[in-house]
């Protein structure tokens, strides 16, 4: 192990072994898998050909059912 007055710098290569704490975290485990984020995003969609009511599916909902567009 080197001397004391070389602890200042460490050249490359060379490395300190540092001894693990006998101590006890109280903070909470993070989870395993981190939490989805919501990557969606807001869209406006026009349709402006005519018809009463106007629905829209696709593989955003695996086209399982039709979403009814609002008049404006």
């Amino acid at each position: 192990m080197p001397s004391d007055t070389s602890l200042d710098f460490i050249s490359p290569g060379q490395y300190m072994s540092r001894y693990r704490a006998n101590s006890v975290s109280l903070e909470p485990e993070l989870p395993s898998v981190p939490p989805k984020i919501n990557t969606s995003l807001p869209a406006v969609i026009k349709w402006d050909k005519g018809g009463a009511n106007v629905s829209i599916s696709g593989t955003f909902n695996n086209w399982d059912k039709k979403l009814p567009l609002v008049k404006r």
